[in-house]
Parts: C-alpha cells; sequence; structure tokens
C-alpha cells in the first residue's frame, strides 16, 4: 500500500440556520495515515462500548454546488466551488464504530450555528483502499458490481491513468 494514497470524498452538508450561507457540499480527504487513526478509533469506541472519538481536523472544503441538475453521487470537483462567506471553526473529525463525519461551527455566528458533513461508512473507505490497490485487471469487474460510488470512480480514475 501506498502510504501517500489520498481518498476524496464529496458529501453534502448541512447548516442548522436557514439564514447562513450558500455552502451545500464539502470536499473531504481522507489519507492513508488518517485512515489507519480511524481503523484504531473505531476499535477504541467499540472496545470502552463508547458513541464516538472525536479530533479536531480542518482539512474539510466547504463548496457550493454550481450544477443542482446532478445528484450527489453524480457531482465532481468542477461542480464546486468554494463558498467564500462561510468561515468555519472548530472542525472537529467524529468516529463512530461504523462511520465519520466532520461538525463545525460558523465563525462569528451568534448564537453559535452548527455545519456539519453528511457520514462516510467505515465500510466504504475500507473498500476504496482495496481498490486503490487491486491489480488493473480486476477493475472493470469492480466498476460494473460495486455498491460504492466512490469506490468506481476510484477504479475509473486508475483505470484512466494505468495505475
Amino acid at each position: 500500500m501506498n502510504t501517500e494514497q489520498v481518498v476524496r470524498y464529496i458529501r453534502p452538508v448541512h447548516i442548522c440556520s436557514d439564514f447562513i450561507g450558500d455552502a451545500s457540499h464539502a470536499i473531504l480527504e481522507v489519507s492513508y495515515d488518517l485512515y489507519k487513526t480511524i481503523k484504531k478509533a473505531q476499535k477504541f469506541v467499540k472496545e470502552l462500548k463508547g458513541y464516538s472519538f472525536t479530533t479536531f481536523d480542518y482539512s474539510p472544503d466547504f463548496m457550493c454546488c454550481l450544477d443542482h441538475t446532478k445528484n450527489n453521487d453524480e457531482l465532481t470537483e468542477e461542480d464546486l466551488s468554494p463558498d467564500e462567506d462561510i468561515c468555519v471553526d472548530s472542525i472537529e473529525l467524529k468516529i463512530t464504530t461504523e462511520a465519520i463525519y466532520w461538525a463545525g461551527y460558523i465563525k462569528h455566528s451568534e448564537p453559535p450555528i452548527e455545519i456539519y458533513t453528511d457520514h462516510i461508512y467505515i465500510k466504504e473507505i475500507d473498500h476504496n483502499f482495496k481498490v486503490l490497490s487491486m491489480p488493473l485487471d480486476k477493475l472493470p469487474l469492480l466498476i460494473n458490481h460495486c455498491k460504492y460510488e466512490s469506490s468506481k470512480r476510484i477504479a475509473k480514475e486508475r483505470l484512466k491513468n494505468g495505475k
């Protein structure tokens, strides 16, 4: 496994206010190092019978959708633009036994307004890192039979680039 590999996700965001910002999606990156941390935290939470493990992580980019005709699974980074009006503070990565998500607060909002991303299931992240290390000749079959759109996208990119 190449430890410099990163899987990028586009997920909808939710703002706990009807009056703030146009952010509709976030670009989220899971590096191999973060993936290992997620797996350790997942195990830790299960062993302690807790709900989640939380750590600060300011990596999400909150974006506005430029093409509202596409489903969330069809969006690419070219369909998004930065939301210059939203500045998010105290961003936490929340790791549960099943999924991860990011949550923070919109800076200078009074009272504090929460913003959070949709979940990424850890099974999906597991699968995506397996796809990154699969032989190229196995990828066409995966594209036709995989339930995760992110895995299909990774497989298509790998086939296109030949790596």
